[in-house]
This record gives structure tokens, C-alpha cells and sequence, in this order.
């Protein structure tokens, strides 16, 4: 669980941090994708196998279903397949069913409710609905840098020398010929710059 609350924006300081369920799993992934087989009991069930081909594949690609995870998918591929053959067994006989004490209602329509409530809770763990899909993560955050990459990244940011490329043509000659306290003044001027337009 753990995932209360509203979606977290992917754009806020506590995401970039890594401190909210955006990015609450980091998977050292090697960008290889795992191979995930349905059981057996799924390969013997045809409604069940439809769902696992046809959800299994993107799943995987998204690093959301594991082998580990294969017997929880099954799972959730049986309860599709269970709503599907409750679907089409109350689409046959309808709403109401003729009894002795007259129609009554057909108690697959509740059966058919309860199994739909069941695969929804069940299919929120892999993301196959709307808010679930938002909450999970589908890539972990780029590493953050430490504090002394941090200060390189400023200093390089700040160095000034002759090659920059946007320094003009007379900026470049002072730095090369100039006496030191015109290279300084040209070193500043470009530094403010660079603060400005950051």
C-alpha cells in the first residue's frame, strides 16, 4: 500500500528529491527486459490467456510484471476471466430470471458485481487503471548529483576562458593579450552575465 493521497506532480522539489510514491521503487534496471511465462493454470484457461497476452506484454515493458509477480498477474487474469464468462452468462439470461414466485433478480448480476469490484482492486497493483497507472512509476528518476558534482557543475559553469563561444571577438583579445586587470574585468563581466541569464 502506501500510496495514499494525491498524484504526486513529477515536477515538484519532493519528486526531483525522490521523497514522495512517484519514484518510490528504484530498480537498478540494465535495461534488460525479463522473460515472464504465464503458469499452467492460465495456459489451460483461454479467456485467462487472452488477458495475459494481451496486458502481459506492456506490463513487462514498463518493468511492472516480474517472474516473481507472475502467479499475482495470474490471478488478476483469472478474475478477467471469471467477469467475462459472468458478463456473457448474464447477457444470455438477462436481468431478471423466471422463478416459481415469479422473475426475480438473476444472482450472476451480483455475482458479476462483486467479481468486477475484485478485479479492479486486484489490477490497481499492476497499474491497469487510470489512477494506479499515474501513481506508479514507469521510469526511476535520473541519479542525483552529489554536493561535490554540484559545486564542479557551478565552477565549470562560471570558468571563463578564451575558446567559450560566446564571448565576443574583443572579450576573446582581452583575455588573451590584456593585462591582468582587464582580464579580470572581462572574467567578471561574462560571470555577471552568465548569473543573469541562468
Amino acid at each position: 500500500m502506501g500510496s495514499r493521497g494525491p498524484i504526486p506532480n513529477p515536477n515538484s522539489s519532493e519528486s526531483k528529491r525522490g521523497r514522495n510514491t512517484l519514484h518510490r521503487k528504484q530498480t537498478g534496471s540494465t535495461g534488460k527486459v525479463a522473460s515472464v511465462e504465464p503458469p499452467d493454470y492460465i495456459l489451460a484457461n483461454p479467456p485467462a490467456m487472452a488477458f495475459w497476452q494481451k496486458h502481459a506484454p506492456a506490463l513487462i515493458a514498463a518493468k511492472r510484471l516480474q517472474p516473481l509477480q507472475a502467479d499475482c498477474f495470474a490471478i488478476v487474469c483469472e478474475q478477467a476471466a471469471e467477469v467475462r464468462v459472468l458478463s456473457e452468462a448474464v447477457s444470455t439470461e438477462g436481468l431478471l430470471i423466471d422463478t416459481a414466485r415469479g422473475p426475480r433478480p438473476n444472482p450472476k448480476v451480483r455475482l458479476l458485481r462483486d467479481a468486477r469490484r475484485d478485479l479492479l482492486a486486484a489490477a490497481r497493483g499492476f497499474g491497469l487503471d487510470a489512477a494506479s497507472d499515474a501513481r506508479l512509476p514507469s521510469e526511476p528518476p535520473p541519479p542525483q548529483m552529489t554536493v561535490i558534482e554540484q559545486f564542479r557543475a557551478r565552477r565549470d559553469k562560471m570558468r571563463v576562458s578564451a575558446e567559450d563561444p560566446d564571448l565576443t571577438t574583443e572579450q576573446r583579445h582581452v583575455l588573451l593579450y590584456g593585462t591582468p586587470e582587464e582580464k579580470q574585468a572581462v572574467i567578471e563581466d561574462v560571470r555577471e552575465d552568465r548569473r543573469m541569464f541562468a
